[in-house]
């Protein structure tokens, strides 16, 4: 590309000479067979045949448009298969099913203490909150919910703004995932240990 600037330099330089000399003889005394003077036409078709783009190779359009499509697409040109899929071995993928619906193992121990027995993970840490059953039902009831923008306002730990009309027409009970208080009342009962 540096090469093709510097070149279309020298070429547009050339061709500046060979306009301002074109009016002009040739030197009667230059020898024969010297280097030939190049004609602005000459110069101007180098020039062209520079700048041309060189036409080799093809464009994607709207492809990939997703994650998936992608990989594919690295497959299907390099063979490359990430990690993650390739498919798990059955008892790998067994195992992993299955330790989603029991208790890890250290939670069933005898001498269980509840202290957690630290594990190979991503997570940093894992917080396990205690909190009485009253405070729970507290801090879900008495919520309400700004349907404008999705706030979430709690009447006695995070008041909604009083000097906010407008906001105090907008606002909802809000019960998370249930229809009425008394669904999400009945729900966390059943949870609670």
């Amino acid at each position: 590309m540096r090469q093709n600037l510097v070149k279309e330099k020298e070429l547009l330089e050339q061709l500046e000479e060979a306009k301002q000399n074109e009016g002009v003889d040739a030197d009667p005394k230059a020898k024969k067979g010297a280097k030939a003077v190049k004609t602005p036409a000459d110069i101007q078709s180098e020039i062209d045949a520079l700048l041309r783009p060189e036409v080799n190779g093809w464009v994607l359009i709207d492809f990939p448009r997703n994650i998936n499509q992608a990989k594919l697409m690295e497959n299907a040109f390099t063979g490359y298969t990430s990690v993650t899929d390739v498919p798990k071995a059955f008892e790998k993928a067994n195992f992993e099913v299955w330790t989603k619906l029991v208790d890890p193992e250290c939670s069933t121990k005898p001498d269980y203490t509840g202290e957690i027995e630290s594990q190979n993970s991503l997570f940093d840490a894992v917080f396990m909150l205690s909190i009485s059953k009253a405070e729970c039902f507290r801090r879900a009831q008495g919520r309400q919910i700004d349907s404008q923008t999705g706030t979430i306002y709690h009447k006695e730990d995070n008041p909604a703004p009083e000097n906010d009309p407008k906001l105090a027409e907008r606002l909802s009970a809000h019960f998370g995932a249930y229809q009425t208080e008394e669904d999400m009342i009945n729900k966390m009962d059943q949870n609670h240990m």
